[in-house]
């Protein structure tokens, strides 16, 4: 009976040890693959310093749909900000890629190899019981914990959940403006040509808002479709009344037409020039250079 007794005891300490040992351990629980799988589908970002002269922006995105990891490391001076560090990366590669960088999502999927940004990626797999995920291989990734973060196998940091990347879209922008600002210098807005355009005519101007393909051809580019095509901009900050038509040659920025067919870009900056003398005080311009954030 004693035996029997601590058997029983045995099998009790063992089966609340088994049960309790996700909470012991501070993982997420998932009901099931399809929760872990869109709760995991995201971009998650650690920040900080590496040490008194090194901080870093480090990256995880883990795409459900192609069942892969991505991993970013920038790395750059403590006496610099992220927006430099991705200048400089720009501008390392403007005369090889002239035509990339135009997205930042873009930028990183393409994950150029140069100095302050190296990246990898690999295939992943779930592992439900223990709130990780693994390489294709087995071998472990990282695991989420209760407390929202991810963290990677060996490492104490942990990754939180960012959707929009925003403090990496705020340098990406910040840094496309250097960019812009070195190459076609300090650009009056779309405010200045709207209230004296006929200053501003054959001279370049930037434009940044909201941007959705439209039909609206007028004035000097009446029936130029077939050279052409227009995107609507409504300007951040401003209305519908604000919008400008900017058309863009169909043969320089077929990128361009490809991305505004998927949908509205939320976020895009035009360098623009006003060509002709009745369209331009209508708000109505030529693509010169653009970039959007995502």
């Amino acid at each position: 009976m004693r035996k029997l007794l601590s058997l029983l005891l045995v099998f009790i300490i063992v089966f609340f040890a088994v049960g309790c040992s996700a909470n012991e351990k501070g993982l997420k629980n998932f009901s099931d693959i399809e929760e872990f799988e869109n709760y995991s589908n995201n971009f998650w970002v650690c920040k900080g310093r590496a040490s008194d002269s090194i901080s870093y922006y480090r990256i995880y995105f883990f795409n459900d749909n192609d069942k892969i990891c991505h991993k970013y490391y920038f790395s750059y001076s403590s006496s610099e900000t992220l927006s430099d560090c991705l200048k400089n990366i720009i501008d390392y590669n403007q005369e090889k890629f002239n035509e990339s960088f135009k997205d930042m999502i873009e930028f990183l999927v393409g994950a150029v190899a140069s100095e302050g940004l190296s990246s990898n990626e690999f295939d992943i797999q779930y592992d439900l019981n223990n709130s990780q995920i693994i390489t294709s291989n087995g071998q472990p990734v990282g695991r989420f914990l209760k407390n929202g973060a991810f963290r990677p196998y060996n490492s104490d940091d942990e990754y939180y959940q960012d959707n929009n990347l925003s403090d990496l879209s705020e340098a990406f922008v910040e840094a496309n403006n250097s960019v812009f600002t070195s190459k076609y210098g300090d650009l009056p807005t779309y405010k200045d040509v709207k209230y004296d355009p006929a200053s501003y005519l054959t001279k370049n101007f930037l434009l940044s808002g909201s941007a959705e393909l439209d039909d609206y051809y007028n004035y000097d580019y009446r029936d130029l479709e077939f050279l052409y095509f227009c995107v609507c901009v409504t300007p951040h900050g401003g209305g519908f009344t604000d919008s400008w038509y900017i058309y863009c040659r169909r043969d320089k920025y077929e990128d361009l037409l490809e991305k505004l067919k998927e949908g509205p870009i939320s976020s895009i900056n035009m360098v623009c020039c006003g060509s002709y003398y009745n369209s331009l005080p209508n708000e109505m311009a030529n693509l010169v250079d653009y970039y959007y954030t995502y």
